[in-house]
C-alpha cells in the first residue's frame, strides 16, 4: 500500500496522479488491476507453463511503459521461458548441471 501526499491509499506509488486507481481504505483493492493481475483472465497466460514465474509489472502497462505481451496470443516472455528450460536441459543431459548449481548458489 502507498500514500500519496494527501494520504490517499493507492496500490502502488507510480499510480499517485491517477485517480481512476486511488483507494477508499487499506483494505480496497482496483478492480481494473486485479482484472489484469489475474493470469487466469487471460487464454494465453492461464495456459502457459510458467504463468508463476512470470511477472509483469501491471502499472507499467497502463502507463505505457510495457506492452502486454499476451493480446496477440503470443508471449515474447514465454518463449524466453521455453528457451531458458531447454538450456537447463541441455546441462542436465551433457552432465554439465553442476554450471548451473554454481551460478545459481553465486546469484543467490
Amino acid at each position: 500500500m502507498h500514500y500519496n501526499y494527501d494520504g490517499t491509499p493507492y496500490n502502488c506509488f507510480k499510480l499517485w496522479s491517477d485517480s481512476r486507481f486511488s483507494l477508499n481504505d487499506i483494505y480496497s483493492k482496483n478492480e481494473i488491476l486485479q482484472l489484469v493481475n489475474n493470469k487466469n483472465n487471460f487464454t494465453k497466460c492461464s495456459s502457459c507453463w510458467a504463468k508463476y514465474l512470470c511477472e509483469l509489472c501491471v502499472v507499467d502497462t497502463f502507463l505505457a511503459k510495457e506492452d502486454f505481451p499476451f493480446l496477440k496470443n503470443v508471449c515474447e516472455r514465454e518463449k524466453r521461458f521455453d528457451y531458458a528450460l531447454e538450456k537447463i536441459l541441455e546441462k542436465v543431459v551433457t552432465g554439465e548441471i553442476n554450471k548451473i548449481r554454481d551460478n545459481f548458489i553465486n546469484y543467490i
